[in-house]
């Protein structure tokens, strides 16, 4: 989707965006221009080398699961200085 023959070209970047958001769900407040710049962010990802995790969790009340505060707070500080994530999902 990045490349200037589809991002340029409304005629193949519809069916492609049409596909993508299909897949990915984000917040009513998300304008075109930031949906693109996230689309553009995304596309050096890879398969391959990606890291996929859970939100730490502490345990459960009345059926919601609740969030482990401090290792939820030090994953999300992980996350924004691009460091490593130390976070596990054992207790």
């Amino acid at each position: 989707m990045a490349t200037p023959g589809t991002f340029l070209n409304p005629f193949r970047l519809y069916p492609v965006m049409n596909a993508g958001l299909d897949t990915v769900v984000v917040d009513k407040d998300m304008n075109p221009y930031l949906l693109g710049k996230m689309f553009l962010a995304m596309k050096d990802v890879s398969g391959g080398d990606g890291k996929s995790l859970n939100m730490p969790v502490s345990g459960s009340v009345g059926g919601n699961l609740q969030w482990d505060r401090p290792k939820v707070k030090q994953l999300v500080n992980e996350l924004r200085n691009d460091d490593p994530v130390t976070i596990t999902s054992d207790r």
